[in-house]
């Protein structure tokens, strides 16, 4: 019984063994990596956030799309 499970363990402590000596170099050409950071760019959702403003005392707020650079909806009242 125990030889049958002798050969698939020193297969994997073989395969274990010459991955870890064995290194690979990858290189990457500077089109690929800038073709990666647009696609991953466009894929990503807007970044938007709450901007605050004090008027006469009372809180408003507005949300901004920092991506486009732009407002979204009107001043609201905060309570």
């Amino acid at each position: 019984m125990k030889k049958k499970f002798r050969y698939p363990a020193v297969l994997i402590m073989c395969v274990i063994l010459f991955g870890s000596i064995y290194n690979i170099q990858v290189f990457a050409s500077s089109s690929a990596s800038s073709s990666f950071h647009t696609k991953s760019a466009w894929l990503q959702s807007d970044i938007i956030e709450w901007r605050y403003k004090v008027v006469d005392g009372k809180l408003y707020r507005r949300q901004y799309n920092c991506t486009t650079n732009k407002w979204i909806g009107k001043w609201e009242l905060v309570e």
